[in-house]
């Protein structure tokens, strides 16, 4: 039984309480306890890991700040949504001081708002997190001394899928941009790794941030890689939701994306506890 766990954004940003710029509510606690497990049970029963990691650039248009109402005045609510419609009618545009009217920069948001709006969908802003080089990307100091260990043990690396490097395009799934680019889902490493991964584990382990968002979309690509490729390696049956290590931004919108996994495509939902259980009951 080869088992890949997969760690979905445990960057500083998401999961410190105190200074992560977008903190995602009992991530903390959670991760601490993915890597208490990561260092004792899971030590040895874990055959590869994954893990996503934001990289974003201070131009990128999902910044909050980066845009401004007709008064020229910063939006400054998370999750403020940007149409297309109030693009053309200026009630939202870039903010002047940061893009100084470039009209490269115009042009590209305004293609990509009108992409966003074919597929009848908005431009989320949110506070500036995870910025390339910065502290806010980094992993925080008890994952990487599980995830260090589990490297010493197998004397192989983790792998880390980085997200979110185009300025012109949301990236929340780790696999795809939120619309295509032209013709490119994602970038080439990530999309490469949804093959990579189906070949190498008979089950996925999934945890992470935030559930309502980035783990969400991650496992819309899971699913739709599994119904493109019925006859090849894909993942059917081998999902598994570790429910106390995946954090939500609001606990109460949990998708149908995970109803729909479990009774389509065999997923399962299970603790910490019940999967050491389920380990137990393979030896």
């Amino acid at each position: 039984m080869k088992i890949t766990l997969l760690i979905i954004d445990p960057d500083f940003d998401f999961i410190e309480p105190n200074g992560g710029s977008l903190y995602v509510q009992g991530s903390n606690s959670k991760m601490k306890k993915l890597s208490d497990w990561i260092k004792n049970r899971g030590l040895t029963v874990i055959d590869n890991i994954v893990t996503s990691q934001d990289a974003h650039n201070i131009l990128h248009f999902g910044n909050l700040g980066n845009w401004v109402d007709e008064e020229n005045k910063p939006f400054t609510s998370p999750g403020t949504q940007i149409s297309y419609q109030m693009y053309k009618k200026s009630k939202a545009k870039l903010n002047p001081s940061i893009y100084n009217k470039d009209k490269f920069y115009e042009k590209l948001a305004e293609d990509y708002l009108k992409d966003l709006d074919k597929k009848g969908m908005s431009l989320f802003l949110w506070p500036i997190h995870s910025l390339d080089g910065s502290i806010g990307q980094a992993f925080p100091e008890f994952l990487i001394e599980a995830i260090n260990d589990w490297s010493i043990y197998h004397k192989k690396p983790i792998h880390i899928i980085r997200k979110g490097q185009k300025i012109y395009r949301d990236m929340y799934s780790i696999f795809s941009y939120d619309i295509p680019d032209g013709k490119e889902k994602g970038p080439k490493e990530a999309q490469s790794y949804l093959k990579r991964i189906a070949k190498s584990c008979d089950k996925l382990l999934i945890s992470g941030q935030a559930g309502d968002f980035c783990v969400e979309r991650t496992i819309k690509d899971l699913l739709e890689f599994t119904d493109n490729n019925p006859k090849a390696e894909n993942y059917k049956n081998k999902l598994i939701f570790l429910t106390d290590t995946i954090s939500f931004i609001d606990e109460n919108n949990k998708k149908e994306i995970y109803k729909i996994a479990i009774e389509k495509y065999g997923a399962k939902e299970m603790t910490i506890e019940e999967i050491n259980g389920w380990i137990k009951s393979l030896q």
